[in-house]
C-alpha cells in the first residue's frame, strides 16, 4: 500500500482521537479548531499525493481526467470529516451539558423539597388548600390530625362551619369573599369550638391563586393563637391597671403637694398665732385701767391732782405716749391677723385646686396650657419659694387645646417636682428651671420643663422612665414612669435629655395640637386667672 494511503488512515484515527478528546474534556472554541486542523493538513497531503500517484500510473480502463478526480474528493473526504467530528462533538458537549443542567436542577429541587417537607413539619398550624365555590378542603399537612383534639379533621364544609363561633362566622365568609374577588391576601381571626367543647382563638392567613389549569384555588394556613390571645388580653389588662395606677400616683403627687404646701402654711399660722398671743400677753393696755382708776380715786381735786401730785404731773404724757404705743401695738396686730387672714385664704385656694383636679374624669376639655402650667407651680408653691428656685417662663401665646385637664396637670405636676428635687440637690449652684410652651410645626404642641440641676447619666437616661426606678432614696420611682404612661394615654409623647451628670436635663412633652373652638377660649383664658396663680416676689417671671 502506497505510503499516503497509510497517511490518510492514520488520519482519520487522528480524527477519531480528535473527537474522543472534544467530547472527554471541555475546551474553548479556537483550541478545538486547531485539534481539527492536526490530522487534516497530513490527510489533505495524503490524499494529492495519493490522486498524483494514481494519475502518473493510470490503468488502462480509468481516464485521466477520473484519475486526477480522486486526490479532489479524498479533500472532501477529510473535510467532510472534519465537519462532521466538529459538529457531532459539539452537539455532544450541549447535551452533556444540558444533563449536566438538569441533574444540578434535579438535586436542586430534591433539595427544596426536603425544605419544604422540613417547613410544612415545623409549622405550628395546619397548611390546606380549599375549593372557593364550596369551601371544602383539598388538601391538608400532617398537623391536622390531633388538631384542637379532633383525631380526624373532616374536609368538608360544613364540619368548619359548623364549629366556628356563630358570631364569628360573617366575618370569616367575608373575608373569604374578599379574597375570591380579588383581594388576595387575607387574615381573620375568629373563635372555634375544639373537640372538649371550649373555644380555642384561631388565625387563619390565606391567599387566593390560580393553579396550573388556571383555576382559582384557596391555600393558606391556620394557627391556634389562643395562648398569644391571653397573652395579650393580660398585657392589656397590666397595661389598664398600669394607667389606674398612674392615676392614683398623679393625683397622690398633687395630694403631697398640696399637704406640704397647707403644712407650711399652718407652721406660718401657728408663729403667727404664738407671736399675736405674746404680743397680747405683753400689751400695755392694763396700764390705762390703772390711769383710769387714778383719775377715778381724784375726781373731786383734778385740778390739785394734776398740779401737785408727782404722778398727776406725770399723767398726761404718760397718756400721750401709751395712745401711742397702744395705737402702735393695734397696727401690729390687725397685720398679723391680716397675714393670718392670708395663709387661711391660701389654704382654701390650695384645697379647691386640688378638690377641682382631683376627680378621675379622662373627658377633653379645652386647656390653656400657660394657666396650667402655673397652676401645677401653685401646687408646689412653698417648696419652690422654700429653696429660692427661680423660674422662668417662655410661653408662646396659642388658643386653649383640647385635653383631659386633670391628666395633663398630673404630668405637669410630676415634671415640676423632679425638676425641684434636680435643682435642690447637693452642689447644686444655680436653682433655675425653666419652662417653655412651643408649637414646632403645625399641629402640634411642645410643653419642656427644663432645669438646671444634677443632671441624668448617659445608662440613666435610657432607664429613666422604667417603673421603680429612682435615683432618689426618698424616691419610689413611679412619678416619671406614670406621667409617660399618663402622656401616651393622651396621645402624646414624653422624652428626656441631658448631656450627663452636673449638666442639668429636659423633659419634652409633646402632643397632637387639638385647639378649642374660637367661642371657648375667652372664657377658658378668665375662667383659670386667679390669685393663686401669680407668681411669687421670690420667682423670676418672664414672658416670650
Amino acid at each position: 500500500m502506497p505510503a499516503p494511503l497509510f497517511i490518510m488512515f492514520f488520519s482519520l484515527l487522528g480524527y477519531a482521537a480528535v473527537a474522543w478528546f472534544l467530547v472527554c474534556r471541555s475546551m474553548s472554541r479556537q483550541k478545538r479548531f486547531t485539534l481539527l486542523l492536526i490530522p487534516l493538513v497530513p490527510g489533505i497531503w495524503g490524499g494529492i499525493h495519493v490522486g498524483a500517484t494514481l494519475q502518473t500510473q493510470p490503468s488502462s480502463h480509468e481516464p485521466a481526467s477520473l484519475l486526477t478526480g480522486y486526490s479532489l474528493i479524498a479533500v472532501i473526504t477529510m473535510l467532510f470529516c472534519a465537519g462532521l467530528i466538529a459538529v457531532f462533538t459539539s452537539l455532544l458537549q450541549r447535551s452533556r451539558k444540558r444533563e449536566q443542567l438538569m441533574a444540578a436542577m434535579a438535586a436542586g429541587l430534591r433539595f427544596e423539597e426536603a425544605q419544604l417537607h422540613l417547613l410544612v413539619a415545623s409549622v405550628s398550624g395546619v397548611l390546606w388548600q380549599r375549593c372557593p365555590q364550596s369551601g371544602d378542603y383539598l388538601s391538608l399537612s400532617p398537623q391536622a390530625e390531633g388538631f384542637l383534639g379532633y383525631q380526624e379533621w373532616k374536609t368538608d364544609a360544613a364540619f368548619f362551619r359548623e364549629r366556628v363561633h356563630p358570631k364569628d362566622l360573617v366575618n370569616v365568609r367575608a373575608a373569604w369573599s374578599k379574597s375570591v374577588a380579588g383581594i388576595k391576601r387575607y387574615q381573620v381571626e375568629f373563635r372555634f369550638r375544639m373537640q372538649n367543647g371550649d373555644y380555642a382563638m384561631l388565625c387563619e392567613d390565606g391567599v387566593t391563586l390560580p393553579d396550573a389549569s388556571g383555576k382559582l384555588t384557596m391555600c393558606g394556613v391556620l394557627k391556634d393563637i389562643s395562648q398569644r390571645h391571653a397573652q395579650l388580653e393580660m398585657q392589656n389588662r397590666l397595661h389598664k391597671q398600669q394607667l389606674e395606677a398612674a392615676h392614683e400616683a398623679g393625683k397622690s403627687e398633687i395630694a403631697k403637694s398640696v399637704l406640704h404646701n397647707i403644712g407650711n402654711v399652718l407652721t406660718s399660722l401657728n408663729v403667727s398665732a404664738k407671736l399675736h398671743v405674746e404680743k397680747l400677753a405683753g400689751s400695755r393696755s392694763g396700764n390705762l385701767g390703772k390711769a383710769a382708776k387714778m383719775l377715778k380715786e381724784h375726781e373731786d381735786d383734778l385740778a390739785t391732782f394734776f398740779r401737785e401730785h408727782p404722778q398727776g404731773r406725770r399723767l398726761p404724757g404718760y397718756l400721750i405716749t401709751l395712745s401711742e404705743h397702744l395705737a402702735e401695738e393695734s397696727r401690729q396686730m390687725y397685720l398679723d391677723a391680716m397675714s393670718m387672714v392670708q395663709h387661711i385664704e391660701h389654704m382654701k385656694d390650695v384645697i379647691s385646686l386640688q378638690q377641682l383636679h382631683g376627680r378621675a374624669s379622662q373627658v377633653e376639655e379645652a386647656v390653656d396650657l400657660a394657666s396650667l402650667l402655673e397652676q401645677s407651680l401653685a401646687l408646689e408653691g412653698d417648696l419652690l419659694r422654700d429653696r429660692e428656685i427661680q423660674i422662668e417662663h417662655h410661653f408662646a401665646d396659642m388658643p386653649p387645646i383640647m385635653l383631659p385637664k386633670n391628666l395633663m396637670l398630673q404630668v405637669l405636676v410630676n415634671l415640676v417636682s423632679n425638676a425641684r428635687h434636680a435643682v435642690s440637690a447637693a452642689g447644686v449652684m444655680e436653682r433655675r428651671i425653666l419652662l417653655y410652651i412651643t408649637q414646632p410645626q403645625p399641629g402640634s404642641v411642645m410643653v419642656v420643663v427644663q432645669d438646671t440641676g444634677c443632671g441624668i447619666s448617659k445608662p440613666n437616661l435610657q432607664r429613666i422612665f422604667t417603673h421603680g426606678f429612682t435615683t432618689r432614696k426618698e424616691g419610689n420611682g413611679f412619678g416619671l414612669h406614670h406621667a409617660a404612661l399618663l402622656v401616651e394615654e393622651m396621645g402624646g409623647t414624653l422624652k428626656a435629655q441631658s448631656e450627663g451628670e452636673g449638666h442639668g436635663a429636659s423633659f419634652v412633652l409633646e402632643f397632637p395640637a387639638r385647639f378649642a373652638p374660637k367661642s371657648l377660649a375667652a372664657a377658658v383664658r378668665t375662667h383659670d386667672t386667679g390669685p393663686l396663680l401669680r407668681p411669687s416676689k421670690t420667682q423670676a417671671s418672664k414672658s416670650s
